[in-house]
């Protein structure tokens, strides 16, 4: 799932490499930097002497200016951070060499994770729908819907911060939280895994993954006893006790050097299901890189070992050599239909749902940009609908040289990379019937028959699509309507452009637009990173939206006529209860807000796509 920024710093980071990569296995963080690095960071004249560290512009630190950060700011940096892009084409091996060669001694100050520790009794973890959200969308269906809450539409405007958490040692903050009784967990940029007292904000337990978690941690009581489950974007799924934080596994279903996870795992009787995608659309753009080999993933695994009971590829058909680009690279196909977010559990059906991402070479398999519905016992593909075909892309499109996206869109660059980056939401009808509803980065929104192979029943475009647009990580339901947000401008009836984003509320039953609303333009325009792009997951409680915005302000829509009623601005620092800096930012991705009793939790700060960086998760609360 990627922006328009993208296409701009994929242009910019490779012009930063002084020649062209080689094989993982054979560098050392030194070379490995001097090959990928050094012409934005070190100048000509003293490329081969980093203790010179001479800069060549204003965009990148000096090496001697990096050799003065900890580990953990240059660390964050590559996986969160501004070099979010260059990192992504780096195995975790790689990234750590390369930071240990530019701080040879770590200036780490002391671990704040801990700060303001829990002290005496400590709630219990208490795994119940009605107290508290689970997961991505709150249930195995994915509505993104907390019917039991105090908050309404009379009331949310009296909605007051509780208490800020400051997360230490990141750019940007990802994690979703979850909630369970009164504990809170949500991951963290760099791969912190938290266990908060949600009514204090304390700190319970830390679990610390190997790198990025952007996925949200969900919750099952399996054997007896009560695990958090989630994923890092290496690749490795985690069971860890819900308790004490201790670890009970670690897995890493897909052995592809890209493959990462930002999906939320889904647990159903005593199986972890989670969904895998790659960084190959990133890493086609890397001088040397052969492309394309990566498959998007299905997998099951036993809840209690982790071991793999099944594990289906998107793409069915094994990667092969197809041809030679003008620069005599290897180009291999197919490749791509990576799975973004979490999997819908039919249980009627005894079947879960999946969107995919586009392929990324040519020619394009017809399982990306699709909906997938597989059995939960064995992962066979029951029934698959393709809503682009032929999207190809990566980030090496548009160039003379690229001979791996689809040849009628190398030149129109909004008119691809379509992904289903959401889940379907499963859905019954007045009548009875079953209904799956979801959003496509094209900027339609769909109805499909799930008795019927995934049959149209009906298609409804209400805003423009593209690699910085369209519908994105999440929609939200309730029984009338399904509710998306688009991250590029909106169409009226007639299909006209509105000049600007917003949040729609689309019939379920039919597709008909009940309402549209237009977001306020910015009032932080100028600042790098500020737009009223939506492309955050949405969250809905009876009668009230909620949706975050790229401009750092989350928004309360009434359900029925979509005004606006609430209209908070992040941006600014707020003071945290365990005294690390809370500074606000961006909403985007899986980061959606969740809803517990009298209480919305959000997490501030998504900037490594594109938004304003920021560490804030904060507690708004009604007044009592």
């Amino acid at each position: 799932m990627k922006t328009l920024s993208w296409l701009l710093a994929a242009a910019l980071m490779s012009s930063c490499f002084a020649g062209a990569a080689r094989a993982a296995d054979a560098v050392d963080g030194e070379t490995l930097f001097y090959e990928r690095c050094a012409s934005c960071h070190v100048s000509t004249d003293t490329a081969t002497d980093s203790s010179k560290g001479a800069t060549t512009d204003n965009r990148a630190r000096s090496v001697a200016a990096i050799a003065k950060m900890s580990r953990r700011s240059v660390r964050a940096a590559l996986t969160t951070g501004p070099m979010w892009i260059m990192g992504a084409a780096l195995t975790l091996e790689q990234q750590e060499g390369v930071i240990k060669f530019l701080v040879p001694t770590d200036n780490a100050g002391p671990d704040l994770s801990n700060n303001n520790k829990c002290t005496g009794a400590v709630p219990p973890v208490v795994i119940s729908d009605k107290m508290g959200w689970n997961g991505f969308g709150n249930g195995y269906t994915n509505e993104r819907f907390q019917k039991d809450t105090s908050i309404t539409a009379a009331n949310v405007a009296n909605l007051k911060v509780r208490w800020a958490f400051g997360i230490p040692d990141t750019g940007s903050a990802f994690g979703q939280p979850t909630i369970a009784g009164d504990r809170l967990y949500f991951g963290s940029g760099d791969g912190a895994v938290y266990a908060l007292n949600r009514v204090t904000g304390c700190t319970i337990w830390v679990y610390r993954a190997d790198t990025i978690v952007r996925s949200p941690v969900n919750l099952a009581k399996v054997g007896g006893r009560d695990l958090a489950f989630f994923g890092d974007a290496a690749g490795f799924v985690y069971a860890v006790d819900a308790a004490t934080g201790a670890q009970v596994w670690k897995v890493r279903p897909e052995a592809h050097p890209t493959a990462k996870i930002t999906a939320a795992p889904q647990v159903y009787k005593d199986r972890v299901y989670i969904g895998i995608t790659g960084g190959e659309d990133i890493a086609a753009s890397f001088p040397g890189y052969v492309c394309c080999t990566f498959r998007g993933v299905m997998v099951a695994l036993d809840a209690k070992t982790g071991k793999q009971i099944w594990k289906t590829y998107t793409i069915p058909e094994e990667p092969k050599f197809v041809k030679k680009d003008k620069t005599g690279k290897d180009i291999f196909a197919p490749g791509g239909a990576g799975i973004w977010t979490a999997a819908t559990i039919d249980t009627k059906r005894n079947t879960l749902y999946v969107g995919t991402s586009d392929c990324h070479t040519v020619p394009a398999a017809t399982s990306c940009d699709s909906i997938m519905a597989f059995d939960l016992d064995t992962g066979k593909v029951n029934w698959q609908y393709e809503g682009t075909k032929n999207d190809s892309f990566n980030l090496s499109c548009g160039r003379e040289t690229s001979e791996t996206c689809s040849e009628l869109r190398q030149d129109k660059l909004m008119e691809f990379d379509l992904d289903f980056g959401q889940p379907p939401i499963l859905k019954k009808l007045a009548d009875g019937s079953d209904i799956l509803v979801v959003g496509q980065k094209s900027g339609d929104v769909y109805g499909f028959d799930p008795n019927n192979k995934g049959k149209v029943l009906w298609k409804t475009k209400i805003g423009r699509g593209g690699p910085a647009g369209g519908i994105k990580w999440g929609s939200a339901a309730d029984d009338e309507n399904i509710y998306v947000s688009n991250v590029r401008t909106l169409l009226d009836d007639t299909g006209k452009e509105l000049g600007t984003t917003g949040v729609t509320a689309v019939r379920i039953a039919d597709g008909k637009v009940v309402w549209r609303t237009l977001s306020p333009n910015p009032a932080c325009t100028g600042t790098q990173g500020c737009s009223a792009s939506l492309d955050a997951a949405v969250t809905l409680i009876p009668g009230v939206l909620f949706s975050g915005s790229k401009d750092g302000h989350m928004r309360a829509y009434n359900a029925k006529t979509g005004a606006m009623i609430w209209d908070f601005d992040t941006l600014k620092e707020f003071p945290s209860v365990n005294g690390v800096k809370a500074q606000g930012g961006s909403f985007g991705g899986v980061q959606g807000p969740t809803v517990v009793g009298n209480t919305l939790y959000i997490a501030a700060g998504y900037g490594s796509l594109s938004g304003m960086e920021g560490n804030a998760l904060l507690a708004f609360e009604l007044p009592h």
